[in-house]
């Protein structure tokens, strides 16, 4: 990261962003695996709100999709 950047009132908020951009990585799919999904999205005759693309897709997104419905999910995301 720039100097200016590092420095500047926002570098430490980057700096935790960058970590934890570093931690998901490890979660990420295969290009072959995300393709595949990606294709059968535009394949499906029924679609859904959402589509969330993870390896740890249990723990990151079905479990607080059933505690969260939809439209509150939805409206916390607009808010932020």
């Amino acid at each position: 990261m720039p100097k200016e950047i590092s420095e500047s009132d926002y570098g430490h908020s980057l700096e935790i962003i960058k970590r934890e951009y570093k931690k998901e990585e490890e979660f990420a799919m295969e290009v072959d695996d995300l393709s595949r999904e990606i294709y059968q999205l535009f394949e499906a005759n029924k679609t859904k709100n959402h589509y969330v693309f993870r390896n740890d897709k249990f723990k990151k997104w079905i479990i607080p999709r059933y505690i969260i419905p939809d439209r509150v999910l939805d409206r916390l995301m607009k808010k932020n």
